[in-house]
């Protein structure tokens, strides 16, 4: 098994232990959970980020500003319970802001969908 870390941005329960699932299927051997801003060892430890876009105490998207600053190359998933049209304006913003946002799910998501990309991303 590769030795691959995902960290996973997320304040609900109920998600995050479906996500834990699927990460586990996919073949993920570490895995990191927190409900805010996490702290900058986790960011740069991280393969992949998946990451809801809305959090309790945290203003906008700052935790994903803290992504950029850190590791702005790292694949990042977008899990988010935004209506459609706000989670595409969202997507437009941090494009411009070269985040490198390889997929975006709303809740709920396929589960299918969402493993197979999880092994897409799972490094070699």
């Amino acid at each position: 098994m590769t030795s691959a870390t995902v960290l996973l941005i997320e304040d609900d329960e109920f998600m995050v232990k479906q996500i834990k699932t699927l990460v586990d299927v996919a073949g993920f051997d570490t895995f990191i959970h927190f409900d805010s801003l996490p702290d900058k060892e986790s960011l740069l430890a991280a393969d992949l980020i998946i990451t809801d876009i809305q959090l309790p105490n945290m203003v906008g998207i700052a935790h994903i500003d803290r992504i950029i600053e850190l590791n702005d190359n790292t694949p990042v998933i977008l899990v988010s319970g935004m209506d459609p049209l706000t989670l595409s304006s969202t997507l437009d913003i941090l494009k411009m802001k070269r985040v490198n946002i390889v997929a975006s799910f709303g809740k709920p998501f396929n589960r299918k969908e969402f493993k197979d990309l999880l092994i897409k991303h799972l490094p070699q």
